[in-house]
């Protein structure tokens, strides 16, 4: 690239995602070796998983939706779930559980993102996401100076990376049916 200069204005959507004010809840970090099912999850906060290895099923009502390494999965409060590990070698990911400090930033939040119960943005995350994620956590972990400014910093990466480079996806399955009213509740 040629010597260059270019002044920078914020556009209306870095202004919103600007304004959001996130809280963490916990961070997770797991590591699991074989196949295996969690139990049924329902969610009171948002939830970015990111996939570092391994392979993962996940299950919505009648709907499923399938996961694989480098991907990055958004949930919105109120999804049911339940994860299936079908990778023999197992499955390593991160996760973030954190919530918004108002109902208009959920409201600007899930406009911004398209979320309504999950969204799965394939092959999202590269080499330099994940070595940030491996750092962050492993600060969390230590409870290092400035570790939860880190974890902050990331989850905003993560999702300015999910809505300036994101194309979710929804199942890749002809099982999706209509929830039923239980299901809904």
């Amino acid at each position: 690239m040629k010597s260059a200069i270019k002044i920078l204005t914020a556009d209306g959507a870095a202004n919103m995602l600007d304004r959001l004010s996130f809280d963490i809840i916990s961070i997770a970090w797991l590591d699991e070796s074989s196949a295996k099912k969690s139990p049924r999850d329902i969610l009171n906060h948002y939830k970015i998983l990111v996939m570092l290895k391994g392979q993962a099923s996940i299950h919505i009502g009648n709907t499923v939706y399938y996961t694989k390494s480098g991907d990055c999965i958004l949930f919105a409060p109120g999804s049911l779930y339940h994860a299936e590990i079908s990778d023999d070698n197992g499955c390593q990911f991160g996760a973030i559980n954190f919530s918004l400090s108002s109902p208009v930033q959920d409201r600007d939040f899930q406009r911004l993102t398209g979320i309504k119960d999950i969204a799965i943005y394939p092959q999202l995350i590269g080499g330099s996401v994940t070595t940030s994620l491996v750092n962050i956590f492993e600060n969390c972990f230590s409870e290092s100076d400035g570790h939860y400014f880190q974890a902050i910093l990331l989850l905003k990466r993560l999702v300015g990376t999910i809505f300036y480079l994101g194309h979710s996806v929804l199942s890749d399955t002809g099982s999706t049916t209509s929830r039923s009213g239980e299901e809904t509740l």
